[in-house]
């Protein structure tokens, strides 16, 4: 058993340092150069395969088939990978130029090969829609005709094409306007397969919550009662992507002039930063003398906290209001939304937790500072049309409030390994715990609504861009942190906090790394 695990442990440890390798290479050697040396190489799929089928068959010796739900998430990882491995022995994608008028059956493979359709199909138009008073394109559209059927097809963004189990997507277009580019795709099973895979892995990290006798539920009676830790859930609200046409050309309105005077929070960041760094150092000094937070103090935290809610609700809900369109996109956006959960968190959660507020204070502190440091992020602007879809809410909003529990925990981490007593160490580690099911389930749920929105836009559920091969690299490095049970280091409250603060370095180069430096097709986000 012992072999299994660690076979398993090692090829996923082997994989995450060869996909971070893979985006440099990406970076400095071409996209070409990271599939034959990584993505495509032999020994990366055998690893994916060795993971999958050793940590299958420790997890059986093991007894874990007795928790439906545990062995549910796994056997979906491995019903994900079946799905992709199929995919990728037997899909096949590319690209479609045509002109206006052109009839053609010959498209481009990704690899550049040439390659043939077995239909024909003729552009008749190729159409831009534009946001009313403003030269940003709304839409892209293609009327095609497949011959020699004669079937007509609208395609457009976020609209696809569908032919003789062929899918069509609109990807690019000449610069005169009279040309279309459409990505192809013909993957008859892998999608199938790969989003049974979604649906099977989501049924059972929600029923986790409700299986006795984990380890997740074990830390939460060492922590604090269950209502308390369910409340993280509804940070998740409910909300629309859809955009409404705004006139960015025209006079400035009462909202946007309340918006761009009260838009950039360097005041607020800064007495979050100041109260976080002090309630900090106090808890540390508590913590050591085995005393608690004073009442007076939690009271006017859980007051500052409530006020900065109330201030960054007023912020996004103007700039929504104003742009028509969620905080969902642009570095702006997304800090004040971290921002936002940071400080609902602490509102939530500080009866239970009184260590949650000087770790969500220092959270939505740095991510104001990072907000207001970027003046430009307040000049509103329309959404690129791929960004037009209801599913980019839902994917944001999961990886985000991931990020944002994954700050915690790097704080919680410092916190850890601060304090002198073992004892105390062990409590902030249940914690770390009981954030880290929610906040990996999270990031997963993200990643993989992230997965099936590229799919819907681009024709490709997994296409390896920096960005997402980054949050599956987070994903893979955070999943460690939850098998204490079978690997013993994790059992050690000093480096479990150590490996919590490195870990976050993940969370930053994903979403400020890759920006700055990888770039990709995410480089927007």
């Amino acid at each position: 058993m012992k072999l299994t695990k660690y076979l398993s442990y090692c090829a996923m440890a082997a994989l995450i340092v060869m996909m971070m390798a893979a985006t440099f290479v990406e970076k400095f050697s071409g996209n070409a150069a990271a599939f034959r040396w990584v993505y495509h190489n032999p020994l990366f799929l055998v690893l994916w395969a060795m993971t999958a089928v050793c940590g299958l068959i420790f997890l059986i010796r093991r007894g874990t088939p007795r928790k439906l739900f545990t062995m549910g998430i796994h056997a979906a990882l491995a019903v994900i990978l079946s799905g992709a491995l199929v995919t990728y022995l037997s899909g096949t994608s590319g690209s479609i130029h045509l002109r206006e008028g052109e009839t053609s059956s010959a498209f481009e493979m990704e690899d550049e090969s040439p390659a043939t359709l077995p239909f024909r199909i003729r552009l008749d138009s190729f159409a831009i829609d534009y946001h009313p008073g403003s030269k940003m394109p709304s839409d892209y559209s293609s009327d095609v005709v497949f011959l020699p059927e004669g079937k007509a097809v609208h395609i457009s963004m976020n609209n696809i094409g569908k032919y003789k189990g062929y899918r069509f997507y609109q990807a690019d277009y000449d610069e005169d306007g009279k040309g279309s580019i459409l990505a192809v795709s013909h993957d008859p099973w892998g999608v199938g397969i790969t989003y049974a895979g979604y649906l099977l892995l989501l049924i059972s990290m929600i029923g986790f919550f409700s299986e006795k006798d984990t380890a997740f539920r074990a830390a939460l009676r060492r922590v604090a009662s269950f209502t308390a830790a369910v409340a993280l859930f509804a940070l998740l609200p409910s909300q629309s992507a859809s955009a409404r046409p705004v006139d960015v050309q025209e006079g400035i309105s009462t909202a946007e002039q309340l918006y761009v005077s009260v838009g950039l929070p360097r005041v607020q960041a800064m007495v979050c930063l100041t109260l976080g760094i002090v309630l900090f150092v106090a808890g540390l000094v508590l913590i050591s003398k085995k005393r608690k937070y004073p009442a007076w103090v939690l009271t006017a935290g859980a007051v500052v906290a409530l006020l900065m809610w109330l201030y960054l609700t007023l912020v996004i809900g103007l700039r929504w209001y104003v742009s028509g369109t969620g905080p969902y996109v642009g570095r702006y956006n997304v800090m004040m939304l971290m921002a936002w959960f940071a400080t609902l968190a602490v509102l939530l959660l500080y009866r239970r937790f009184p260590l949650i507020q000087p770790l969500g204070f220092l959270l939505s502190g740095f991510t104001m500072l990072l907000a207001s440091r970027d003046g430009a992020g307040l000049q509103i602007t329309p959404l690129m049309p791929v960004l037009q879809s209801p599913l980019l809410s839902l994917h944001v909003l999961s990886m985000m409030m991931s990020y944002t529990l994954f700050g915690l925990v790097a704080f919680n981490g410092i916190m850890g390994v601060a304090v002198p007593s073992r004892e105390v160490s062990e409590k902030l580690m249940d914690v770390s715990l009981v954030v880290l099911y929610p906040a990996v389930f999270l990031l997963t749920s993200g990643t993989f609504l992230g997965a099936v929105w590229a799919n819907i836009s681009w024709g490709s559920y997994w296409a390896w861009d920096p960005k997402e091969t980054w949050a599956l690299v987070t994903l893979l490095v955070y999943s460690f942190t939850l098998h204490g049970g079978a690997l013993k280091p994790f059992r050690s409250a000093r480096f479990f906090h150590w490996y919590t603060i490195g870990a976050f370095l993940c969370v930053l180069i994903t979403y400020f790394g890759v920006n700055l430096i990888l770039g990709g097709m995410h480089s927007y986000a």
